[in-house]
């Protein structure tokens, strides 16, 4: 694992990427079918420690507090190189936790390229227009560092957004590096 932070290449306001991915059951799914709603996009994988932290938390807390919220999960490490990451183990992971969000695999990496998304978990949300209005973090609690998981960061960003305002104070998200393919 090598530790990374988020690095906020996109810029405030700006519409952002738009993207048309299959998840784990080779379902396709397109941005552009969250529009009108707040989208929250988490770069995502199975194995990275900072992601399982928090896992069971934000899962509870996409279904009770961000229900209103389309939410999709992209997947874009390389699954050859880290097998732990492959479709089978999105659906097994899936299964396991009971997730009912769409768990994406970003095969390519373009997307992950398209957003500058360089760690796991990395949050952005866009407005109900897909204005990039938030990048950064879940809340301050790390794998060690003794802080509760709250998802303080995230709900407060919603609710700005959710009052048209771009969240003030966006701290970068940090984690396991995506893991790039080599060429």
């Amino acid at each position: 694992m090598a530790l990374t932070q988020s690095k906020f290449e996109l810029t405030h306001g700006t519409v952002a990427p738009g993207f048309s991915l299959p998840d784990a059951y080779g379902n396709l799914h397109n941005l552009k079918d969250s529009l009108g709603k707040i989208t929250i996009i988490v770069f995502w994988c199975n194995h990275c420690p900072y992601v399982k932290h928090l896992k069971t938390h934000f899962f509870e807390t996409a279904r009770t507090k961000l229900s209103d919220c389309y939410i999709y999960l992209i997947n874009s490490n390389d699954f050859i190189k880290y097998p732990e990451d492959n479709p089978e183990a999105m659906r097994a992971d899936q299964e396991q936790f009971g997730y009912n969000i769409p768990y994406l695999v970003d095969e390519t990496q373009v997307v992950a390229k398209a957003y500058h998304a360089a760690c796991t978990p990395d949050f952005f949300i866009l407005d109900q227009f897909h204005k990039v209005s938030y990048m950064g973090r879940y809340d301050g609690s790390t794998p060690g560092n003794n802080q509760a998981v709250t998802g303080q960061d995230l709900l407060s960003a919603i609710e700005q957004i959710r009052l048209g305002v771009i969240p003030k104070n966006q701290k970068p998200a940090m984690g396991c590096n995506i893991k790039l393919q080599t060429q």
